[in-house]
């Protein structure tokens, strides 16, 4: 029984070699290491982004609720576009020279009903956005439908737009 069994086993070993040989390849007594990283789905792909963008969005906000000059330099891209809720369109060179003047108070701001869409290395935010703040002593509250769009550039994702629209409450009926 051992004989068959060595037999067995000695031939297997001999068709191992002369498959090697075969084909160039160096015989060897370690297996080939196996993948150590499996490549991602696009969908896991897809919610990694959606992940990372939900944690940038706070910060976003953090950075404007705290007119954070320093967030805002590195959470803009150099080209980003901003329109507020008057139509005003602003670069970041101007969002950080506002938010280094204190022009700007909050007492409120936050996001929520935010809708996240992943297309590559660019992702569309869509969600409402409420405020209470003070803008050079001119109140603005009220309650914002917005779009941001983010784009993954050097391995970061910035806010290259970012557009508010004041929601306005429905006439009331005489």
């Amino acid at each position: 029984m051992k004989s068959t069994l060595l037999a067995v086993g000695l031939a297997t070993i001999a068709a191992s070699f002369s498959a090697c040989a075969a084909s160039g390849e160096k015989a060897s007594s370690t297996p080939a290491p196996a993948a150590t990283v499996a490549a991602e789905t696009p969908a896991e792909t897809a919610a990694k982004a959606e992940q990372e963008v939900r944690q940038i969005g706070r910060e976003y906000d953090k950075a404007w609720l705290q007119q954070d000059a320093a967030a805002f330099e590195k959470l803009l891209a150099d080209d980003a576009v901003l329109t507020d809720e008057t139509g005003k369109a602003s670069s970041k060179a101007e969002v950080i020279a506002n938010a280094k003047s204190g022009a700007v108070k909050f007492e409120v701001g936050h996001s929520d009903d935010v809708k996240i869409h992943v297309y590559g290395n660019t992702v569309v935010t869509s969600g409402r956005w409420t405020e209470k703040s003070t803008n050079k002593g001119k109140p603005v509250n009220g309650t914002m439908q917005g779009t941001t769009v983010y784009v993954k550039r050097n391995g970061a994702w910035q806010v290259v737009a970012d557009h508010v629209t004041l929601i306005k409450a429905p006439k009331s009926k005489p």
